[in-house]
């Protein structure tokens, strides 16, 4: 039976606005590449769709939620999932019923995964969603696989940046397949013990980040013991992708940054820029605060 396992998908109801093109139209091409391409795997060797979370953009999108109903019970495939921040209303786990993807479960749509081991032929799967604990393999003669939503990746995004080493993680949790969501960036690791951790990478790029710029969105394979790196259709990131909004977030940023640095001088320059951090975290997208204070940062040591 074969994998398709996808990264942050992030579905949306309205368009963002660093968009040249209608994201809201596009997001549904490249899902259906994604699920044609499953079709095939399933009618040939069985096929499970693997979503580590963050499936939409908002908790709760009524009107989206009905295309995501009809888009899933078309193609009838199996799809397991776990919850990430954006899944989950009001950060509350008690209110994930209540969502989306707590609908899609509800209609048997998407299987919500946990602690105990899901088995579908040779594999066990479990899930830890956002803010859940790792859970422990049951049976080590199976193929087990852990989807996961935390902040796991190769290297920092910013300079204090708190993450898990993704390689350090894959070594400390004896699953053979770890599937990682969370991180907008695609990595594929295999570690000492031979095991497997991956992030397939956003699916849709929404954010006028540096890294979107030059990332070109795909979904990985996993067939007969091997990885297959999957591109789906997309242009280039000036072709779709504009940074004008982020002037004003640029200007906020810097000017918020000043009044920090004048109220404490006795910070070091990477506190200071780590208060800017945590201010701005939930008010702006987190990559773009990272791109604005790179900026930021150069200014400073100029």
């Amino acid at each position: 039976m074969d994998l398709i396992i996808l990264g942050d998908i992030h579905l949306l109801e309205k368009n963002p606005i660093a968009r040249k093109d209608d994201l809201t139209s596009t997001q549904w091409v490249k899902l259906k590449q994604v699920f044609e391409r499953a079709w095939l795997q399933h009618q040939s060797n069985g096929a499970i769709v693997c979503i580590p979370g963050d499936f939409t953009d908002k908790p709760r999108s009524w009107n989206l939620l009905r295309e995501i109903i009809r888009f899933l019970k078309f193609y009838q495939l199996p799809v397991l999932a776990v919850f990430g921040q954006h899944d989950t209303y009001m950060n509350s786990s008690k209110l994930r019923p209540y969502t989306n993807l707590g609908m899609l479960a509800e209609f048997d749509l998407v299987k919500i995964l946990g602690s105990k081991p899901l088995s579908l032929g040779e594999y066990d799967f479990y899930g830890a969603s956002w803010g859940e604990d790792i859970p422990e393999i049951e049976n080590p003669n199976k193929v087990n696989v852990l989807l996961t939503h935390r902040s796991i990746a190769e290297n920092p995004l910013y300079p204090g940046h708190n993450y898990i080493d993704a390689e350090d993680f894959s070594e400390e949790h004896d699953f053979d397949i770890i599937i990682c969501g969370d991180i907008h960036r695609e990595f594929i690791i295999q570690n000492c013990w031979s095991n497997w951790i991956v992030n397939a990478g956003p699916l849709l790029r929404k954010e006028a980040t540096k890294y979107n710029f030059s990332h070109l969105p795909c979904f990985y394979i996993y067939s007969k013991n091997k990885f297959f790196r999957t591109s789906v259709s997309s242009q280039r990131g000036l072709k779709v992708l504009s940074r004008k909004h982020m002037v004003k977030e640029n200007e906020m940023l810097v000017e918020h940054f000043d009044i920090e640095i004048n109220e404490d001088e006795e910070l070091t320059f990477k506190q200071e820029l780590l208060l800017v951090m945590q201010e701005f975290e939930d008010e702006f997208e987190t990559e773009f605060v990272i791109d604005i204070l790179g900026n930021i940062m150069e200014v400073k040591d100029g």
